[in-house]
């Protein structure tokens, strides 16, 4: 259903908002809401393990919105047309078990090592084998830099400073940062959800990186979606906004600023996204 109405999935949308609605009720009263290792059939991706898991004020329901299972139909949709994958900010491995379940060789960059460990228990239980786990940052430059685990909601921890507020107690640690631009080129597909950092990573990259490969990505703030629009339209690369409903987009005003508006889809190979 979701790869048939792309047009739809902007988040002003009575569709999403009803199927979003309905999702979330699902979930709640699913195998995933069990803290026990419970199989739940997950369509064609088959039997899914991922026991309840808090993270502060947020939990692994939340990794089960609307917004993520348009992804993972995005993925389905393209199952043979990807291979070699990256899952940056991997968090506790959902993405990353689902696209090894379609038979993608990934890798997990993710910083935080309490996450690893994580991605590491979720692949022994759903019997994965083929998921690289990488205990990195990734941006625009290869440093060590200091990460903000935020207590409160860890899915959104991140580079120190790229995040203008920051609620709540937080922890800080140091974490080798891989430079987006030495790593793209390994894949044909990138999902980034890196907090803030997308714009450095991006606007680190030329024309000559983008030969082969596409990501999909979350924008948090103006100042990043305008850098990106800025770059991407100086190396000549195609840009689909789940904001308005896939659509190229063609002005700044098309695209996302946070994980409210959805996701931005890069390209310089495809001229749709579904």
């Amino acid at each position: 259903m979701l790869a048939e109405s792309p047009q739809l999935h902007g988040h002003q949308t009575p569709f999403y908002s009803f199927t979003n609605h309905v999702c979330a009720e699902y979930v709640a009263r699913s195998g995933f809401a069990e803290e026990t290792s419970m199989p739940v059939e997950l369509g064609p991706f088959g039997q899914l393990i991922l026991p309840y898991y808090s993270m502060g004020n947020i939990d692994s329901l939340k990794l089960f919105g609307l917004d993520e299972l348009i992804l993972f139909a995005f993925y389905l949709k393209h199952q043979k047309r990807y291979y070699k994958v990256a899952d940056m900010g991997a968090n506790i491995g959902l993405h990353s078990i689902l696209m090894a379940k379609l038979g993608w060789q990934v890798t997990a960059f993710e910083p935080d090592p309490v996450h690893v460990k994580k991605i590491t228990e979720h692949m022994q239980l759903n019997d994965v084998d083929t998921i690289t786990i990488r205990e990195n940052a990734v941006a625009g430059q290869h440093s060590l830099l200091t990460f903000t685990r935020l207590l409160g909601n860890r899915t959104g921890s991140h580079i120190k400073g790229k995040k203008s507020e920051v609620y709540g107690g937080t922890e800080e640690f140091d974490v080798t940062c891989l430079a987006f631009a030495d790593l793209i080129t390994a894949f044909d597909f990138v999902k980034m959800d890196i907090e803030g950092a997308e714009a450095d990573a991006i606007c680190s990259t030329s024309t000559a990186h983008w030969q082969h490969t596409d990501v999909m990505l979350e924008v948090g703030g103006e100042t990043n979606a305008e850098r990106i629009f800025i770059h991407a339209r100086e190396l000549g690369l195609s840009m689909f906004s789940q904001k308005t409903g896939w659509q190229k987009v063609t002005a700044l005003a098309d695209m996302p600023t946070s994980h409210r508006e959805g996701s931005l889809f890069i390209s310089s190979q495809h001229d749709t996204v579904w």
